[in-house]
């Protein structure tokens, strides 16, 4: 490799000892910890910077900085990731840099492919920039090698795959942005990486030197690349197809990335660590791969970055960057905008999972979710991105997305209970959980036969048995959340848990040959998948990717904290327990050992030693047996404390309740502002809620800025005892954004009813 590219691409690798801290863990990273880096990085990037050069060394040093055609190439490297890890185009030091590009004379390939990707970034008043760097790449293009040379007029006729890399990259940037870019350009370049492409899956730098990771990722890129560019249309027809070259191509690739993925350094080479990442990335997002080799490639990338390059303070968990981490500024420089588009490019928050089944034709369209998150991302005006995930993997990882994304023209292997006719299999199982941790699944059968629409139903049908299949109706979000759909619409079943969908059905419409082929003139089928987004994402508010709020069934832990808190959730013939799980995650996320049993509500009094609390859930309006009624009494005279709650906060579950307890105990309901429940008072470990926060749909329903908590009760003996909520609570303690609910933000949820435990438990004090 020529020195230009030993400089430019990589840096020295660096020991990953943090000084004065301590190593992150990839599978405990947060994206705060994430976040903090790159704010880090990009100080420290601002700090670099030459007010009169930017990031440009000067004077230029060839032994230090690299071929001499490359100067002013580091400033828009710089600036890409700048402009990535979000900030502003207009911020000064960025504004004066980018000035300066736009009269920059530039004659090396890297250096002008970098910059097409800034003004690809920038406001349309940039798009002359754009067509004139992209003009010079394509006339700049060599047929006969399939590339482009370092300089122009090449001197060296030296053709690699890095180049090709990213002279497709740019060109891929100014395609996305409207740009036209004839297809002869993308067939030689598919040809160049499926000709030398070694036999083992991999891709070397240049002949006779070795496969490489780094290369190897961006073989498989820019196959990506071509493979959206010219052949959408080759996987709309289901029937049998031979395999094509570049599908072929493809696959070899990715069984090496699978075998050889690490972040110990960059596979088959050991050096360029940094761009070798930066290679994973752009892999890694046009593919859709969650994972190579098993591992998290982002978790894991972005553990190893900040270790090499941060300091974490093992007390507060703040990041500063390492100050002696490199053998001159300009390496260091490329090092850290390397970093920082990995960190930044790979945190963008995740729209749909697309969910890698074996034993069915799980990817028959493979650009369709690809397409479809561009066509959200576009049309919100966000970034986001896609991912794969596996069956193999812990449900509770394919939550970091708002969506979970099925589609096949085959039967589902899996769609009926266990042997035993009791249990669910193991798929359902894992499946199941994923639902009621508060997932969403998008199931879309592809073709004209109905096998996997009806085997997904079975399975749903399964998984809930006390459930009922329905078709959605035409006012239903899936059709009207936000645009309006025109046209033939999608024919939509969804199995509902009254408080949200768990499963939508789409059927008798092809949505997944519509994304593959992009055929936008089916704009309802655009306009429906995006309105499940937003349903699942609450109105485009995903989690970031890496935000695993609820412990892996692997990590969790049964030690107990000190005392127990007994919940019992009392089981009635309406739908008590829509949110299985949310007590669950609730206990998993404070520091409360909590026991939680189900018995029926007209025997809690019965239940020997008493509950602390006593939770009754319900959706719809119900008349409350006698039975249930005495109950209710000699629990509370014996000192208990019972909450009657409406999950999702639509439904007049609760309404009944207060008209029933009012009757019972002649004494009237009333708001709870002024007591130790909301205070605190009185209560340790529990907060001041006299302020509180609520989830957006539920400003939206109040028609005001609601900041008072509107819990009500009836005050027995000075204290309240017989607890009303109209508002959600169950499922804001799943802590999964969801549209259509509501009731108290997550936060404000599980501090109220930590608060009315502590509560409950000061009351059972002898």
């Amino acid at each position: 490799m020529r020195r230009f590219a030993l400089l430019w691409v990589a840096g020295l690798a660096v020991p990953g000892t943090c000084l004065g801290g301590q190593d992150v863990e990839a599978d405990t990273l947060t994206d705060s910890t994430v976040q903090a880096a790159v704010r880090a990085i990009v100080d420290e990037l601002y700090r670099r910077r030459d007010p009169r050069h930017d990031w440009d060394p000067v004077p230029w040093n060839p032994d230090r900085d690299g071929q001499s055609s490359q100067v002013g190439g580091y400033t828009p490297l710089v600036v890409l990731a700048l402009l990535h890890a979000g900030e502003s185009y207009q911020e000064p030091r960025l504004r004066e840099a980018i000035d300066r590009l736009e009269h920059a004379t530039l004659s090396g390939t890297y250096a002008v492919a970098v910059r097409t990707h800034v003004w690809a970034l920038l406001p349309d008043k940039f798009a002359g920039r754009l067509a004139q760097d992209t003009r010079w790449i394509v006339e700049r293009f060599q047929g006969g090698p399939g590339g482009w040379s370092y300089e122009q007029p090449s001197r060296s006729g030296w053709y690699d795959n890095s180049l090709a890399q990213y002279g497709a990259l740019a060109l891929w940037e100014a395609a996305k942005r409207g740009v036209p870019v004839a297809d002869r350009y993308w067939q030689r370049l598919e040809q160049r990486f499926i000709e030398n492409q070694f036999p083992d899956g991999g891709w070397n730098y240049r002949a006779n030197q070795p496969v490489s990771g780094s290369m190897t990722a961006a073989g498989l890129t820019t196959l990506f690349i071509t493979q959206d560019l010219l052949h959408a249309r080759d996987a709309v027809d289901l029937d049998d197809r031979p395999q094509y070259p570049y599908e072929q191509a493809i696959d070899r690739g990715l069984r090496w990335m699978d075998e050889h993925f690490s972040v110990a350094g960059n596979p088959g080479k050991n050096t360029y660590f940094f761009y070798y990442l930066y290679g994973v990335e752009r892999v890694g997002l046009a593919s859709g791969y969650a994972s190579f080799g098993g591992r998290d490639w982002f978790r894991a990338g972005a553990a190893a970055i900040i270790n090499r390059l941060c300091t974490v303070d093992a007390g507060s968990g703040a990041v500063s960057m390492r100050r002696a981490s490199s053998r001159s500024g300009a390496v260091q420089v490329r090092r850290l905008a390397f970093a920082l588009l990995f960190l930044s490019r790979g945190r963008v928050p995740l729209a749909l999972n697309k969910l890698m089944v074996p034993g069915i034709a799980w990817n028959n369209r493979p650009r369709d979710v690809a397409n479809l998150t561009h066509w959200i991302s576009r049309e919100t005006e966000t970034q986001l991105n896609w991912q794969i995930v596996s069956l193999d993997d812990e449900p509770e990882s394919w939550l970091d997305a708002s969506v979970l994304y099925l589609a096949s023209d085959e039967r589902l292997p899996w769609s009926a209970p266990g042997a035993d006719g009791a249990r669910l299999g193991e798929p359902l199982r894992k499946l199941r959980r994923y639902l009621d941790l508060g997932g969403l699944l998008l199931a879309v059968g592809e073709g004209p036969r109905p096998a996997f629409a009806r085997s997904l139903e079975q399975a749903g049908s399964a998984m809930y048995p006390q459930l009922t299949w329905r078709r959605l109706p035409r006012d239903h979000p899936a059709y009207s959340l936000l645009y309006t759909a025109r046209g033939k619409r999608p024919r939509l079943r969804g199995l509902s848990n009254g408080v949200r969908d768990l499963i939508i059905l789409a059927s008798g419409m092809d949505l997944p040959a519509i994304f593959q082929a992009r055929n936008t003139k089916a704009a309802a089928a655009w306009t429906t998948a995006a309105h499940v987004y937003l349903y699942a994402s609450e109105m485009n508010h995903p989690r970031q990717r890496l935000d695993r709020h609820v412990p892996l069934e692997s990590h969790r832990s049964d030690a107990g904290h000190g005392r127990t808190r007994t919940i019992l959730r009392a089981t009635h013939d309406g739908n008590w327990n829509p949110e299985p799980l949310a007590l669950e995650v609730f206990a998993g996320t404070i520091h409360l050992d909590i026991s939680v049993s189900d018995h029926p509500l007209a025997e809690i009094a019965a239940v020997d030693p008493p509950p602390e609390l006593v939770l009754v859930c319900g959706i719809e309006h119900r008349e409350f047996t006698a039975a249930q009624q005495r109950a209710v009494k000699e629990y509370v005279d014996a000192g208990g404390v019972i909450l009657f709650e409406t999950p999702g906060g639509r439904g007049d579950f609760t309404r009944g309740a207060e008209a029933m307890a009012t009757a019972l105990f002649g004494i009237p309901v009333r708001r709870l502002v002024d007591t130790r429940i909301i205070t605190g008072d009185g209560l340790p470990g529990s907060s001041n809620l006299s302020r509180i926060d609520y989830r957006p749909y539920a400003q939206q329903v109040f028609a005001v800025r609601e900041t008072t908590p509107r819990l009500r009760g009836l005050v027995i003996d000075g204290q309240p005892r017989v607890l009303f909520s109209r508002e959600d609570i169950s499922n804001a303690l799943l802590d999964q954004p969801c549209w259509f609910v509501a009731g108290y933000s997550p936060s404000a949820a599980r501090a109220l009813l930590t608060n009315i435990l502590h509560h409950a438990s000061k009351l059972r004090e002898p």
